[in-house]
């Protein structure tokens, strides 16, 4: 058995992550699987009946009375054994509430789970469908952020149930680029060489591609590669593509600012030099 610290139980030979409140679909297959394995299964999901104890006044002769009362101890001791081997593969935090006498059969703690978690899981998916659908380059700055935020919602999508395609994700890839000429122009050439490609490879290559051109970007702009493409104005609260000014701390408004001379003429009113007639 692992400790509670380190968030997973070896249960029956089999190690795998304990239940918490976001591995559930993961969860429920490796008990699918334990249960299954161990001949718990139909008694979890009701396909077995539950023997009820003998009656010693019904059953009147001693051997079918014992027959009967051997078959339901051997039951008994299979339930408990599942009982425990589902509260021993979730956290304290959760399995402290499956130990009272209301859950003395496995399948009301495992339909208890399902309710709770189900919709708990439709949410998370349907917010990480959300968050993918807004990830975007400018937001996350470089190339590589973009990518392993979009690989990191992919990944949890997959965990929660609802696996996207690679034609999904290619789609995600191009329509969160950036609007601009330069993006427009790459993302229409781009697309027309990947355009029959929709498996994991179109997928690879794609990535592949956006690194590339994010090489020749900070090339032509002369940006150093530990710094964002992008970076979010304070003032507008939109994002605004570096240039070489604003990596050597230059700003545009600077270069564009005149310098002020001294004024070279004469006040119009007293004729003082140097002075303007609104100083007099």
């Amino acid at each position: 058995m692992m400790t509670e610290q380190e968030g997973s139980v070896s249960l029956m030979g089999s190690g795998f992550p304990k239940l918490d409140a976001t591995n559930y679909r993961m969860w429920s297959m490796r008990m699918t699987d334990i249960l299954q394995r161990e001949g718990l299964w139909d008694l979890t999901i009701g396909d077995e009946e539950i023997v009820k104890r003998p009656d010693s006044t019904i059953l009147v002769l001693p051997r079918e009375y014992q027959t009967a009362l051997d078959r339901y101890q051997a039951q008994r001791r299979r339930i408990q054994k599942a009982v425990g081997a589902l509260r021993l593969s979730m956290t304290d935090t959760i399995a402290v509430s499956y130990y009272n006498e209301v859950w003395i059969t496995t399948g009301k703690i495992w339909k208890d789970i399902q309710s709770n978690y189900e919709t708990l899981v439709g949410y998370d998916s349907n917010h990480l469908q959300k968050e993918l659908y807004e990830c975007n380059l400018e937001e996350c700055g470089t190339v590589l952020e973009y990518i392993n935020k979009i690989r990191e919602l992919r990944d949890k999508l997959v965990i929660s149930g609802n696996t996207p395609m690679y034609a999904q994700m290619i789609f995600h890839l191009f329509e969160a680029l950036p609007k601009t000429p330069e993006w427009k122009t790459w993302i229409m050439v781009t697309k027309s060489i990947l355009s029959s490609q929709t498996t994991i490879i179109g997928y690879t290559e794609l990535k592949a591609k956006l690194t590339a051109y994010e090489v020749e970007l900070r090339r032509k702009r002369d940006i150093e590669p530990d710094q964002a493409l992008y970076s979010k104005s304070t003032k507008t609260g939109r994002f605004q593509k570096l240039s070489n000014y604003s990596r050597k701390g230059v700003t545009h408004s600077a270069r564009s600012k005149p310098i002020k001379g001294k004024f070279a003429g004469s006040c119009h009113h007293c004729g003082k030099p140097a002075y303007k007639i609104r100083e007099c």
